[in-house]
Order: C-alpha cells, then structure tokens, then sequence
C-alpha cells in the first residue's frame, strides 16, 4: 500500500474515536502538520516561507555545511532546493583568503550567489545571539566594499521574488538578489535593507530552515511513524480488528522502509515510549501515559489543554543531531528524520531542552543521587 493511502486510512482511524466536527478537524490538522509546516528557527522572518512543506526550498548556514563536511553533491540532494546563508563575514573571510586556503566547497559555492542552479547561496547579515552588533557592523562595510569593487547595485542585490513569474515553494528560479541584512542593537541606528527600499515581507518569505527539511518520501515516514505511535494512545478495550487490521498494515509498510539505522518498523517497535508500559503511548519524560484525546486539543492558551499539549520531539536536539547522509536512501537527512522524533508532553519537551533522551535521564540520576547525599527531604523541612 502507498504511503499517502496509509496516512489516509490512519488518519481516518484515528478521527473514528472521535464524535464532534471539532475532534475530527483537530486530529486532521494535527497529523496534516507534521510534514505540512515548518518551525522558523535560525531564518530571518521576512525570510521565512512560513506555514509550508518540509520538502520545500530551504536555507542552510555556510557553518552547517563546514561543521557536517557537507559536500555540494550531497547539497544537492535537496529536493525543493537549497540557499546557502554566508552569515556575516562567512563569506568575505573566506574571499580574502588566497584560493588554495579556500575551503574547497566555498570554491564551488562562491560564484553561486542568487543562482537559480537547485543549489544557490546568499549572504545574510544578521544577529547571531550577541546583543553586539560590532560583528555585523563589519560585515556591512566588508559587503559595501565587496559591492563597490563589483559594481554590483544594492537594490538590484536584494532578494526578493521575481516578477512576472509563478511563485512556487520549490526550486530557485523564482527568486532573484542575493542579500538581506537586518542590523541592530549595540547603537541606536539599526539598518533593515528591504525595508529601506520599500519591499515588504510577503514580497520575499522564500526559505524554510535546513534542519526542518524532509523530502516528500521521508515527510511520508515521520507522519506514519508518529501516527504508528499515536494508534497506541487507543485504550486497549477499544481496540477491535480494525486497529489491529491497520497497525499490520503499518507494521509491513515500515519494515519495507530501510535506512543505514535500519528499518522503521524496529525503531517505532522497540521505542521507550511504547515499552515502559507494554504497547501503551507513554510520556518517557513524566511517565504518564499519552491519552488519545490529547490528539485532539487545539488551544495552548488554555491552561488545562496546555498541559496536555502535544509537541513532536526529538531524540536528540536540533542543536546536536545535525545532518547525515543515508546510503541506502541516497539522500541528506537532517535532525527531522523519522528515527530522531516521537511524542512528549509539552511540559516534557521543555523539560528536556537540548538533552538528548539518553542525556535527560543520565542527569536526572545525577541528581537524585546529589539529593540522596544531602538529605534534600530535610533540607525542604527546614526551608518552609
């Protein structure tokens, strides 16, 4: 069976339990989500595609690249296409340098500037978690340098979407320029270059963030591997030979889906969270169980649905997970690849932060055992 069938049928299950027009609309566009949006992360918000596929045109730091030893080929195994962001000086340091001390994929990446190839580059001057804005400060003077030697127009440098042409998420043909800077903090003028010249937002919004990316066949497998592990938040008297009938189905599917870790049906069938109560959707983090109603709340203002918020997590953070090539898959999986994601409570995914699972408990042990060792019982007495 397709996979497009299955997260149909999976999805249609899971509404089955459901009664009101607002339960089954919530279960839809939880699990329609998954795959159809993207956090923003490190992109500039006049930047961002906002609210668009996985699979879609994305931005990739130049220091992603360096830190992965990514390859150009692998680059190019973007599906939707990939903008390279030269942060700052990224770019200019390594212009200066003399060609054979060159990082040999900025040798490939350099003249790549605004390209319409699946592979392009831009270069962005921006904040990077510094209130000083001294860095980018520099990085202007060098771009103004850079572009004074070039003959290159700051208007005609800026990114935007090409006109007269039919605006797709995909591919970098309908976009154009090369530049966006947003400089601020540290003095009191702040320098923002599309809104100077008059272009606003939603004439740019091109990119979704490289460590959000699945292609459509990997979007495909985290939907089904979350919708596998959601099937197990159905009480178990309410399971009759339709569950059973679908999760066989998911069972034969994922196993055809192999990867170098292996085949998806081992990660989703030996998960913690489905084997600290046998085959019962559990919270690792709480350990509570995930209950199928927690599927279908929709509003975080709502201090009771807030606590059952449902958030998809990673088995090991954006931060750290970064990015693979599969062999068997052909293709560079980033930190949202089936095998680093499941549910958590949203308290439990805060709680978290950017420990991997393993490292979470790990600490956890540590601590009880520092509060064993001081009495922490008494202390708390003595305190209140």
């Amino acid at each position: 069976m397709r996979a497009e069938q299955l997260i149909t049928d999976g999805i249609n299950h899971l509404q089955s339990y459901f009664s009101t027009p607002d339960e089954k609309n919530a279960i839809r566009t939880k699990f329609s989500n998954i795959s159809g949006k993207t956090g923003r992360y490190f992109v500039e918000d006049t930047l961002f595609q906002k609210r668009t596929s996985r699979s879609n045109r994305v931005l990739i730091p130049f220091q992603h690249v360096i830190d992965y030893s990514l390859t150009y080929e692998q680059l190019d195994t973007f599906e939707g296409g990939v903008a390279v962001e030269f942060v700052n000086n990224d770019f200019f340091e390594q212009l200066a340098k003399p060609i054979n001390e060159q990082h040999e994929i900025f040798k490939q990446l350099k003249d790549k500037l605004g390209s319409d190839d699946n592979v392009s580059a831009i270069i962005v001057i921006r904040g990077v978690g510094h209130s000083d804005s001294q860095q980018q400060r520099l990085a202007f003077n060098n771009l103004q340098s850079y572009m004074d030697e070039n003959y290159i127009d700051e208007d005609d440098a800026l990114i935007k979407r090409r006109k007269n042409i039919s605006y797709n998420g995909k591919g970098n043909k309908c976009w154009e320029g090369f530049l966006y800077y947003n400089i601020k903090g540290g003095q009191q003028d702040t320098r923002d270059s599309h809104l100077q010249f008059g272009i606003s937002s939603n004439e740019v919004q091109l990119f979704n963030p490289s460590v959000e990316y699945a292609g459509e066949n990997v979007s495909s497998d985290i939907t089904l591997i979350l919708l596998f592990f959601s099937f197990f938040s159905v009480p178990v008297k309410k399971r009759e030979d339709a569950w059973y009938m679908l999760v066989n189905m998911y069972q034969t599917y994922l196993e055809s889906r192999v990867y170098d870790t292996g085949n998806l049906f081992n990660y989703v069938s030996s998960h913690i969270s489905i084997n600290m109560q046998k085959d019962i959707l559990v919270d690792p983090i709480q350990f509570k169980p995930i209950l199928l109603e927690y599927f279908a709340l929709k509003n975080r203002s709502n201090q009771d649905e807030k606590i059952y918020a449902l958030d998809i997590t990673h088995q090991v953070s954006i931060e750290k997970s970064g990015y693979k090539f599969d062999l068997k898959q052909g293709i560079l999986l980033t930190p949202a690849r089936p095998t680093n994601l499941f549910w958590s409570m949203h308290l439990s995914n805060m709680m978290q932060q950017n420990f991997s699972l393993k490292e979470y408990f790990d600490n956890q042990r540590r601590i009880l055992k520092e509060w064993e060792e001081i009495n922490i019982d008494a202390l708390l007495e003595r305190s209140f």
